[in-house]
């Protein structure tokens, strides 16, 4: 059996199925572009073919043919198409009056129109849809939710003690190195951020507990636990050492046992004490 062969047994078993037609060309697309121009002309005939089948067994029902398709059984040519010259004198292809009052699209191939809907182009065979592939990521519907992760250069970074409402304004944009926060007593290099005078030491905050930075490119502050003692937690959530999260606007971060609120001030909005 050629290759040929088997790729139209194998589009016609998938349309057996209930596979679209569109669904069945993609599964199939890396095998039908490795064939020759001339085969792949031959493939748009044995697929209208089968389509014409399809649509006439859906209007006059009669029990299916065997998906095992050969050629010799294939029926005659399907109605309101003519033939023109082609690399096959039996090849059908559509005549530029079918399209009327249809939207089209040109091949990038052989620069022939094809509607915008199909697949592989009439005239050549070749895939119309060059961009798409059957393993694409499908685009999922904007929930319109607001990204509470967007912090850009003009924001400012508010951590708030939950136990005293105390709150530290930050701009890590500012800052060439990463801000440390932790607790001093005994600590051969400060933290940016000092704890101890807010319980830090009997709250299990490690003397460099744990860094913040902002990404630029991705307009996000994120936060590393700097391998502490007692962890550090996001929303509940302990970070292993080293992990790298993103923090958003209304997050709760806890260092051991102290909690703080996180907030992004745009502009104008909370202001902390100092």
């Amino acid at each position: 059996m050629s290759t040929l062969q088997e790729l139209v047994q194998q589009y016609s078993a998938l349309r057996d199925r209930g596979v679209s037609a569109g669904k069945a060309l993609e599964q199939l697309r890396e095998r039908i572009m490795s064939m020759s121009k001339s085969d792949q002309t031959e493939i748009v005939r044995q697929v209208r073919l089968i389509e014409a089948m399809h649509k006439s067994s859906d209007e006059y029902p009669t029990p299916k043919p065997n998906s095992a398709l050969i050629f010799s059984d294939i029926p005659s040519t399907p109605p309101r198409q003519q033939t023109l010259q082609s690399p096959r004198e039996d090849v059908v292809v559509p005549s530029k009056s079918a399209y009327m009052g249809i939207k089209t699209s040109n091949c990038p191939r052989c620069g022939k129109p094809n509607p915008v809907d199909e697949v592989l182009c009439a005239h050549c065979g070749n895939f119309l849809l060059q961009g798409k592939s059957a393993f694409e990521t499908a685009r999922l519907e904007d929930d319109k939710q607001p990204d509470t992760s967007f912090y850009n250069d003009d924001s400012t970074l508010v951590l708030m003690m939950r136990d005293s409402n105390f709150a530290f304004k930050l701009r890590p944009q500012d800052n060439r190195h990463d801000i440390v926060i932790g607790r001093s007593n005994g600590a051969s290099m400060k933290p940016d951020i000092d704890l101890l005078d807010h319980n830090g030491d009997q709250g299990g905050v490690s003397r460099l507990h744990l860094s913040i930075r902002y990404e630029a490119r991705d307009k996000t502050v994120c936060v590393v636990d700097m391998n502490s003692a007692n962890g550090s937690f996001l929303n509940g959530q302990k970070l292993h050492p080293r992990e790298v999260r993103v923090i958003r606007h209304g997050d709760e971060l806890r260092l051991g046992r102290l909690v703080m609120r996180v907030y992004f001030q745009h502009g104008t909005g909370l202001t902390p004490k100092r």
